[in-house]
């Protein structure tokens, strides 16, 4: 079984995105960017940045990633 974040050295186009809901399930913020050539390891880890970053700024300090 293959892992998704393994590209096989052929990195491609993609995007980091995020969908934030309360501890109600109600919807709060989503986002999404296109961000060039690299592999899904790093979009992976740059959602998790981003989210951080978003729930510090909202002053958010609870997080389920």
């Amino acid at each position: 079984m293959q892992h998704k974040w393994l590209s096989n050295g052929s990195p491609s186009h993609v995007v980091y995105e995020g969908l934030l809901r309360d501890t109600s399930a109600t919807f709060l913020i989503c986002f999404t960017y296109k961000i060039g050539i690299y592999n899904v390891l790093f979009s992976e880890l740059m959602d998790v940045i981003i989210v951080i970053k978003v729930a510090h700024k909202k002053g958010w300090h609870y997080l389920w990633v």
